[in-house]
């Protein structure tokens, strides 16, 4: 079953939801009658009251992780930059022409990887997994089109163009690995396209928004309370 207010997956065993507060009309100990609010409506229900302070500590409790994590990860990342002098000589050149962008690019990528991080969360995603290559890519397909397997296709099309060149090429098959290679950039850029579209559409937005102006609309879905993950 799921939670009336929030739609989170739940047993008719629990006394309320776990994402929201929300009282569980079906448990046998909860009144029907009952007011059920949410655990910031900060008002006591009537009756056989559920005790929700346990949901504010675990959500206490998640909030601390979260934050101790991405300080923690936002300094790994700012020390990394000191792993620059060890790059050979022609990338240093490159990179100390364009030190004055680096620090700000640095900081927008972070704001943007914990907006994806609030909308994981908000999808019940792991939402550490912003922080591992290859899975982060594989959460972002999940979170946007409710499966990870477009991730896989687009995947193995890649592979195949990479590993399938040297073979084809050397064997005269060269309009064949061309158009392979054709089909994995078709397929790459399409999914692109639509990454956002669907995303807007899974948090009740309007696609064509979240298409255009992903750069505000990302923050607002990930800030606001109010936007809540379609499953």
């Amino acid at each position: 079953m799921k939670c009336s207010k929030c739609g989170n997956e739940m047993l008719e065993t629990d006394k309320w939801c776990k994402k929201c507060g929300f009282t569980n009309p079906y448990y046998k100990e909860n009144p029907s009658t009952n007011p059920y609010l949410t655990v910031t409506d900060s008002k006591v229900p009537v009756g056989n009251q559920t005790k929700i302070e346990p949901i504010k500590k675990e959500k206490k409790d998640h909030l601390i992780i979260f934050l101790a994590v991405n300080i923690v990860m936002f300094f790994a990342y700012l020390y990394s930059f000191t792993f620059i002098k060890y790059l050979p000589e022609q990338y240093q050149s490159i990179i100390g022409e364009k030190t004055s962008l680096l620090f700000p690019s640095f900081l927008i990528s972070y704001f943007y990887c914990i907006c994806f991080e609030l909308l994981l969360k908000k999808a019940d995603l792991p939402w550490w997994g912003m922080f591992i290559p290859g899975y982060n890519i594989y959460l972002l397909f999940q979170l946007a089109f409710g499966s990870g397997s477009m991730f896989f296709w687009v995947g193995i099309l890649g592979v195949m163009s990479l590993c399938s060149r040297e073979l084809l090429v050397e064997g005269g098959m060269e309009l064949l690995y061309t158009a392979i290679v054709w089909v994995t950039l078709l397929a790459i850029g399409l999914t692109l396209l639509l990454l956002p579209f669907s995303l807007g559409k899974r948090f009740h937005q309007i696609g064509i928004l979240t298409f255009l102006f992903s750069f505000i609309m990302i923050p607002i879905m990930a800030f606001s309370k109010k936007i809540q993950y379609q499953k």
